[in-house]
């Protein structure tokens, strides 16, 4: 075979396998997939200068004498430079290191800068590398062995590399690595020795059409665990959906808390539970086809937009019922997830992201097992990130922290007793945030924990630097969260707070709910009793609205108890339960704080009943710490209770 037909053969082969990745594109996240297109592109422009220079041997079209020579130059570069891509593809496909790669790439681009410029350096003069009338390679030159040694450096390079990571190499990798720089430095020798590239070109041919189907191919097999095909092939279907504009629905199975089931049921059942999971994808009777994206994440992608909530329905309904594996019944939860497209995303990225969105959201609702793409849907999720943002940067700059002062009256002589403190956060982005727009986020993402010490430390800062605020209140309470007690430390921690400032430690009180106490009870008794010990009071927060257990009443040192602003909006037309309630807990030694009073009719009744102290919006709204200030110094009469 001549060079001519070894190059239009060649070419030829290209053209298929273009063809081929236009119908199922190659991965664009693959840096090996990216590395083998450019190694495809060079190979071809290679294949195009062999082609020009027989032509022009041949005298099918005349060349003028720079262009010859500017032409064969190129021709004599393309070759280390091929080679130089294969090795940097094959180090991308053999090596787990990046900095490995990039040491490698450092070394390879040196040599071939050299060698371009004393090419191109070499034209007027023709004596390193010099082009002959008939494009005839001159191995007597100091350019052919400089590209002789070049090319040989390339191929070491290139068996080197899969010799250093030989135990990492896996499947067909350790035979492609070896026989790439094995077969390229024998067309090589063959060149050296015969002048001519024809071997050269059919090995290159050759491994690259080797390549394709075996590294890149191998994508979309089956996985050797459930039998479905994988995540690749799945892309590359959905790529080339949207290049057509066909109409599909996804639907994403995702199983719930699997780690926890293999932890539980063990490996073998967790492998065994995903078998039959991926059994009975594979025989639901839709027009689908099924495939296994990750361990424990499935896909099924739909002709038909209704099939994909029938399909979920059924899903769910199965759900319902136990699994038999062997001797052991379990049972199963999924996170299902329906997007259409091309309607609801226009490209594979956008899809990529909203499904990663949709997961977070559907994993945060704990009463969601089924989510229906809507665009509302990523608004929602991306407003919470920018809460959460907007947290992470309160933190880092406690000044965004705001912090509010709710009076607390004494309902007997109208003297402010106290205030509870309510946080605040002032964003340049999202502006002024109130409590329910964060605190739930707050709590979920654990950085509840930071913002609650900058809030402690907040309020003991106001204590030091007002005596007649310390000599006068009872304690300004703080709130705690049940994120605040998964601290091992939390009451050392308060303490050292508290401490740091030089504040008495009676002036600080606490305020935990009734969930707080049945989610971590041991936890909080231990720390109430740890820091009552200092004389630090404990109010019970939000009492009425929960299941209002007198025992923890007795079991923990709780000195005031707080009913809910619901108790106190119910209980004008029918104050009896509330006046049993302050009876017994009176009778407890409980100081009883009515909250959310918000009118003169619930004022009255709070005075009626005997409550020992009382806050809400009728008396003040949270202020500002100078506008709490300044009602302190103005509020020794209490005007506002003189009135009632």
């Amino acid at each position: 075979m001549h060079i001519l037909e070894a190059s239009v053969l060649s070419t030829i082969l290209l053209l298929f396998i273009f063809f081929d990745v236009r119908r199922y594109p190659l991965p664009k996240q693959d840096k090996g997939s990216r590395f083998f297109a450019e190694l495809a592109v060079t190979y071809t422009c290679f294949l195009v200068l062999n082609i020009m220079l027989h032509g022009a041997s041949q005298n099918l079209f005349r060349l003028g004498l720079w262009e010859a020579r500017i032409l064969w130059a190129l021709h004599v570069l393309s070759i280390p430079f091929l080679l130089t891509l294969w090795v940097h593809f094959s180090l991308i496909n053999v090596a787990e290191d990046t900095r490995q790669v990039s040491r490698f790439s450092t070394l390879l681009v040196l040599p071939l800068v050299l060698f371009a410029f004393l090419v191109f350096a070499d034209l007027p003069v023709q004596q390193f590398y010099p082009a002959t009338p008939f494009f005839t390679y001159i191995w007597t030159t100091p350019g052919s062995s400089y590209l002789f040694i070049l090319s040989s450096f390339l191929c070491l390079v290139m068996l080197i590399s899969p010799l250093w990571n030989l135990k990492t190499l896996q499947g067909s990798k350790p035979f492609l690595a070896f026989l790439l720089p094995f077969t390229l430095s024998i067309a090589l020798a063959t060149f050296r020795i015969t002048h001519e590239l024809t071997l050269f070109v059919t090995v290159n041919s050759f491994m690259l059409v080797l390549n394709y189907l075996v590294v890149h191919r191998d994508a979309v097999v089956l996985d050797d665990l459930t039998n479905l095909s994988m995540g690749p092939l799945l892309q590359r279907r959905l790529i080339k959906a949207f290049r057509n504009r066909s109409q599909y629905s996804l639907l994403l199975v995702d199983v719930e808390n699997f780690r926890l089931f293999n932890s539980r049921h063990g490996r073998n059942t967790g492998d065994r539970m995903l078998q039959e999971l991926a059994a009975y994808l594979k025989t639901m009777p839709y027009n689908q086809e099924a495939f296994r994206l990750k361990d424990d994440r499935f896909c099924l992608l739909l002709h038909q937009a209704s099939s994909a909530l029938e399909c979920a329905g059924q899903l769910q309904r199965r759900m319902e019922d136990p699994w038999q594996l062997g001797e052991e019944t379990v049972y199963l939860s999924l996170h299902l997830l329906v997007i259409h497209i091309p309607e609801q995303a226009s490209s594979f990225d956008e899809l990529m992201y909203i499904i990663e969105q949709m997961l977070q959201q559907v994993k945060t609702q704990q009463s969601t097992s089924l989510l229906v793409y809507d665009a509302n849907i990523l608004k929602v999720h991306q407003h919470r990130l920018d809460i959460i943002s907007a947290l992470r940067e309160a933190i880092r700059r406690p000044e965004q922290v705001q912090v509010y002062y709710q009076p607390i009256h004494d309902n007997k002589t109208g003297a402010l007793s106290g205030a509870e403190a309510l946080m605040r956060i002032q964003n340049n982005h999202l502006g002024f945030l109130q409590p329910d727009q964060f605190i739930p986020i707050a709590e979920q993402t654990g950085l509840i924990r930071d913002l609650t010490f900058i809030v402690l430390d907040r309020v003991c800062a106001l204590l030091g630097r007002h005596p007649k605020v310390r000599q006068s209140i009872q304690s300004i309470s703080v709130n705690l969260s049940a994120e605040d007690f998964t601290n091992a430390l939390l009451a050392h921690d308060l303490l050292e707070h508290i401490q740091a400032q030089g504040i008495a430690e009676h002036l600080i009180s606490f305020e935990i709910t009734e969930s707080m106490i049945i989610q971590s009870h041991d936890t909080v008794k231990q720390v109430m009793h740890t820091l009552s010990s200092y004389g630090i009071q404990f109010a019970l927060d939000d009492f009425g609205s929960g299941y209002s257990n007198f025992s923890m009443l007795m079991d923990l040192p709780l000195h005031t108890i707080k009913f809910d602003k619901q108790m106190i909006l119910k209980s004008p037309e029918s104050p009896q339960l509330l006046a049993l309630l302050s009876s017994m807990l009176h009778a407890l030694g409980k100081t009883i704080t009515a909250e959310g009073v918000a009118c003169k009719e619930e004022a009255l009744m709070v005075q009626a009943l005997m409550i020992d102290r009382v806050q809400g919006y009728y008396y003040s709204e949270p202020l500002a710490e100078d506008r709490f200030l300044s009602l302190f110094a103005n509020c020794a009469g209490c005007p506002v209770l003189n009135d009632i």
